[in-house]
């Protein structure tokens, strides 16, 4: 039961430091497919997305081979004297913000390196133009022969599957060579909550108001449509039914 003293205020707004983030973005993150399904924890602290190389289908080059195992979860490509270029997506939901990656490779080359690079590849539906861009740069192994763990530059690079006239979408490049390996990398990325609009929703809940953020992204969420009257009724106690129904539109709860 709530307490005399919970105001609707407080309540939505820890909720809404725990599940946004999902309204950060403009749509719902993409099914995972038969790749190893996004983290769901919710909140704002730092998560961990492991791509494998298995997951590395994609190629530059239609005639090069697929990866081979090599050796404890390594993969390369066989019989490739020079580089090729494989490609995994990153399934992240919309609003995420990725931070950094590091790679786990083997370079047994003097003369290869392992490369990767984040990328973003995007349709533009204004002009029916598509173009590609690396997030952040290249990194890699060093020339150093053995085991390494190269990291990316500092990212804090927000998903956007549709921004604007764009559709995007996320993935690594790892460009391999018979000599040189490649097991995982690990995108560590968080939730965020949308930026506060320059209008409020609500004629009780005014931009400068303390909870106006937080307030707008369940709105933006479809998580409250306010309490009726085109008021949020932010200092108006919250009741077991009105949580039910917060929590279950924030969590996308149904029955199959």
């Amino acid at each position: 039961m709530s307490s005399p003293s919970s105001t609707r205020s407080v309540r939505i707004a820890l909720a809404i430091f725990g599940v946004a983030g999902l309204a950060a973005g403009d749509e719902p993150s993409r099914p995972p497919g038969d790749v190893p399904a996004v983290s769901e924890a919710y909140g704002l602290d730092t998560q961990t997305l492991v791509i494998e190389a298995p997951e590395f289908t994609g190629r530059l080059d239609s005639t090069a081979p697929a990866l081979a195992h090599a050796g404890f979860f390594y993969f390369n490509s066989p019989g490739s004297d020079d580089p090729e270029g494989y490609f995994a997506p990153v399934r992240l939901p919309a609003g995420a913000v990725v931070t950094a990656i590091q790679c786990w490779v083997n370079d047994t080359s003097a003369a290869n390196d392992v490369t990767i690079s984040f990328q973003r590849a995007q349709h533009d539906s204004s002009n029916n133009l598509p173009a590609v861009f690396a997030m952040g740069g290249f990194w890699g192994s060093t020339g150093s022969l053995g085991y390494e763990q190269p990291g990316s530059p500092v990212l804090n690079t927000t998903i956007r599957y549709t921004d604007g006239t764009r559709r995007n979408v996320y993935f690594l490049r790892a460009d391999l060579a018979d000599d040189t390996a490649l097991q995982q990398c690990r995108v560590s990325w968080h939730r965020t909550i949308s930026a506060a609009p320059g209008v409020a929703t609500f004629g009780d809940v005014s931009t400068d108001y303390i909870y106006f953020r937080a307030i707008e992204a369940l709105a933006a969420s479809g998580i409250t449509g306010g309490c009726g009257s085109g008021n949020f009724c932010p200092n108006q106690n919250v009741t077991r039914g009105e949580m039910a129904a917060f929590l279950a539109r924030a969590l996308g709860l149904h029955s199959p």
